[in-house]
């Protein structure tokens, strides 16, 4: 899963009403990673991507990693008891892709890349 914002505010950001974490990580996925495309495919459409990342996010906008993890395919949703593993600086994702890869259905990954022109 991926999730890309700037924690950056603008000086307008404190005037005006600022989108939550979820917004934004719709916002930025929609912008920059392609995000139409994959909603396209799947017959989604970004309100759809939007109810995803606000159930991964709390009231306070932290980021939940039960939720993001969950197992969609059981009913109810079930959190995954996985351990999550945090790759910082992460660059272009590939060693972090191969090591999900490797561990896959024993851990599960979050990339971090606080450089956004390295992504």
């Amino acid at each position: 899963r991926t999730f890309l914002f700037s924690l950056t505010q603008s000086a307008s950001d404190q005037e005006e009403v600022v989108p939550s974490v979820s917004q934004r990580c719709v916002n930025e996925l929609l912008q920059s990673f392609g995000l139409g495309e994959v909603l396209l495919r799947c017959s989604l459409s970004p309100e759809d991507a939007l109810m995803t990342f606000q159930r991964s996010f709390s009231k306070t906008q932290r980021l939940r990693c039960s939720r993001v993890f969950e197992n969609q395919r059981q009913e109810p949703a079930q959190p995954s008891s996985l351990p999550v593993k945090l790759e910082i600086c992460s660059g272009n994702g590939d060693w972090v892709i191969a090591q999900a890869k490797a561990e896959q259905g024993r851990a599960n990954w979050i990339a971090l890349e606080l450089r956004h022109d390295r992504v």
